[in-house]
């Protein structure tokens, strides 16, 4: 799996049900691509704080849309070093 383009998300969530994979897979997009990779270096509270809840987020998506990690890697990757890892990865390492 890697990188699912905006428009075959919205594609796939309006021929899905609710709370299908696809929702999940979509609401996990979602929340990769507005998440802040940078947010821990934040000098306000509020943009620290809703960082960790998207990444909570998506680490209880993560673990049935993307148990390998693969698309969040493809999401962070690029980003700096100290970047959110995918939960599952963090668990295999420790």
């Amino acid at each position: 799996m890697s990188y699912l383009h905006p428009v075959m998300a919205a594609a796939l969530v309006s021929v899905a049900p609710t709370g299908s994979f696809c929702h999940k897979l979509a609401a996990y997009h979602d929340i990769l691509s507005m998440l802040d990779w940078q947010y821990q270096f934040s000098d306000e509270h509020r943009i620290f704080q809703k960082g960790e809840e998207m990444v909570a987020r998506a680490h209880l998506l993560q673990a049935e849309v993307d148990p390998t990690g693969e698309l969040w890697r493809s999401y962070s990757g690029s980003r700096m070093h100290g970047a959110p890892q995918p939960k599952v990865i963090q668990e295999v390492l420790a």
